[in-house]
């Protein structure tokens, strides 16, 4: 599972910006469509580096539960 979710985060790819021609009248919708394309792909990496987080702690989760797990099987073990 969390192979799959790394590999989500590392398909994520940044937006090209769009060539709006930055004059009268379309010089504020060229600033607005570059904002949001700028805003994206910060939103991109932000996610791309939260989803990279999560996977990191799902698998010390994991790991953590093995190991509990383990013990306790050894301790049930050595009490039967």
């Amino acid at each position: 599972m969390t192979d799959s979710l790394r590999n989500d985060a590392a398909s994520l790819r940044a937006l090209n910006h769009v060539p709006v021609p930055d004059v009268w009248p379309l010089s504020e919708f060229h600033n607005a469509v570059s904002t949001a394309i700028e805003q994206a792909n910060s939103d991109a990496n932000l996610l791309r580096d939260e989803a990279r987080r999560i996977a990191a702690t799902m698998d010390l989760t994991v790991d953590a539960a093995c190991a509990v797990d383990t013990a306790t099987c050894h301790k049930f073990g050595a009490t039967l």
